[in-house]
């Protein structure tokens, strides 16, 4: 499997897709063209706001089911930018050297002001995690509501 680093920006009248540092091969994110395709279904989820936090969870289920190298899912909010990360712990070795919380691919909606975000953490970045050399930060707040459906519905689907 060749991974390649990507770093790519797209830009369109109602969103920005940004993917920073992301280390990409055919069966870990695919391409940059999976990636947008991802989070371009997201706009259609925006319009439905009472099914907002089932789509999302079923989405990034999809994105669980694609990816065999991501080892664990969780949700934080960051309410002052009105953003939703979805914290990803894969199985890939380090290629380049990237503080851990860098590794990002986010779409910002223009008009709703709201940002959804998958930032990745690999095997190293986990481990300094677990020894508590490193910490999630401190604005990132712990949506135990999403993280638990999604947990529960991981387990059913899989």
């Amino acid at each position: 499997m060749i991974f390649k680093t990507v770093n790519h920006k797209v830009e369109k009248p109602s969103y920005n897709i940004n993917i920073a540092n992301i280390d990409m091969a055919g069966g870990h994110w695919n391409s940059e063209k999976y990636i947008c395709d991802f989070f371009d279904a997201i706009e259609n989820f925006l319009y439905e706001p009472e099914s907002l936090d089932r789509n999302l969870i079923l989405h990034s289920l999809k994105l669980l089911k694609d990816n065999k190298r991501i080892d664990d899912m969780k949700f934080y909010r960051l309410p002052a930018e009105n953003k939703l990360i979805l914290l990803v712990s894969t199985d890939t070795l380090k290629f380049k050297e990237v503080p851990v919380f860098e590794r990002e691919m986010s779409i910002s909606f223009k008009r709703d002001k709201f940002i959804f975000s998958i930032v990745e953490l690999i095997g190293d970045d986990c481990k300094l995690l677990k020894d508590k050399e490193k910490s999630i930060p401190i604005s990132w707040e712990f949506d135990e509501k999403l993280t638990g459906k999604l947990n529960k519905l991981k387990h059913i689907q899989f």
